[in-house]
């Protein structure tokens, strides 16, 4: 099959999108995915994308129109991206907080996605995440809303269309109000603790209420983690399910 160079430009033009989209996401993005297993994953979506993408682009007449092109659509790749990065945002710092309030926090271990120290918790909820993506099939939904950006941002030198900044703001924000309500009970729990041993240590000084708290903490913050799991899980769900959806509100809102 004979290509003209109008279609090899769509096909660069859908790759670098593609690439720029799978690298944001956090569970292809580790150290664990080799650099080749990416590049393929963004070939087999530029080839499956390719397929629906029925526009003739302009192809640039001078180096700079070409690569202002390509770096609009690295742009464009990196914000869908990031509509599914600020959802695991939301869960590790979620997850830090749990740790500091129930005295976890020193218990550091190696990330293998991250390749760095996380906190168990934040790394127990990471996972718990990115399974609730695979068991429900929203990398399927992720995929498609991919295809659909390119209805809302065609490929040009143009960038209308990309007026998403006030929503990636917003939903910036979301980050820090949507993981303190998911660590809310344990901050409450934390707070009931504290109070009680301050109150105990006045009234019998010979306890060593300090280190006695701390076993308190752990445990008690431990048992109520379990118990509320299930909430954590719906809030993470929730998010996880408008991550589609959100990907192109980053474009058009």
């Amino acid at each position: 099959m004979n290509l003209s160079f109008e279609s090899i430009n769509l096909i660069a033009m859908i790759f670098i999108r593609a690439g720029a989209f799978l690298m944001m996401l956090p569970f292809l993005n580790g150290q664990l995915v080799p650099v080749r297993v990416r590049i393929a994953l963004a070939a087999v979506l530029t080839t499956m994308t390719f397929a629906l993408v029925n526009e003739q682009v302009v192809v640039p007449t001078n180096i700079v129109d070409l690569g202002l092109m390509g770096v609009k659509e690295i742009l464009v790749g990196l914000l869908m991206g990031l509509a599914v990065r600020i959802v695991f945002s939301m869960v590790e710092f979620a997850g830090h907080v749990i740790s500091t309030e129930t005295g976890l926090m020193m218990s550091n271990s190696f990330d293998p996605i991250s390749a760095s120290q996380s906190t168990t918790i934040s790394t127990l909820l990471f996972y718990l995440t990115s399974l609730i993506f695979l068991i429900t099939g929203l990398h399927r939904e992720l995929f498609i809303a991919f295809a659909r950006s390119f209805e809302y941002v065609p490929l040009s030198l143009s960038l209308y269309g990309l007026q998403g900044i006030e929503t990636l703001t917003r939903a910036s924000g979301q980050i820090f109000s949507v993981g303190l309500q998911m660590a809310a009970p344990l901050v409450a729990l934390n707070f009931i603790i504290t109070i009680s041993f301050a109150v105990l240590g006045k009234a019998a000084p010979k306890i060593n209420v300090f280190m006695l708290s701390f076993s308190v903490r752990i445990l008690g913050g431990l048992a109520l983690l379990f118990m509320t799991l299930g909430l954590i899980t719906q809030y993470i769900y929730l998010y996880v399910k408008a991550s589609p959806e959100r990907m192109l509100e980053f474009l058009i809102y």
